[in-house]
């Protein structure tokens, strides 16, 4: 008998396979659609979070930015601060020399 005779016999057997193999195949589409979303919902949070560390080390570096000026600044007063202590000291002791010369001229009148 030749093939063409034949005909396309299908057996119950194989039609149960086939009908278990594409059940199987299905689970699997759907398991990795699921899987897919999963993976595409965790992407956006991780851009988001990369967005959010961006944001923040542009503020950090702000504030480093401002924190150096601080200290340039605080550095600046800190020695005005010495240099006008050193020239009241000067002063000073000008006044307490001058006073002790005055108090001195006066005992001898």
């Amino acid at each position: 008998m030749r093939r063409e005779d034949r005909g396309i016999y299908r057996s119950p057997r194989r039609e149960l396979l086939n009908s278990e193999l594409e059940d199987h195949s299905n689970k699997i589409k759907e398991l990795l659609r699921h899987d897919l979303n999963m993976l595409e919902e965790e992407n956006a949070i991780l851009k988001a979070k990369c967005k959010k560390v961006s944001e923040l080390e542009e503020r950090v570096e702000i504030v480093l930015r401002q924190n150096s000026d601080l200290l340039a600044e605080n550095e600046k007063i800190s020695k005005l601060l010495h240099q006008k202590k050193s020239e009241f000291e000067v002063l000073k002791n000008k006044h307490d020399a001058t006073m002790a010369h005055r108090l001195g001229s006066t005992a001898e009148y």
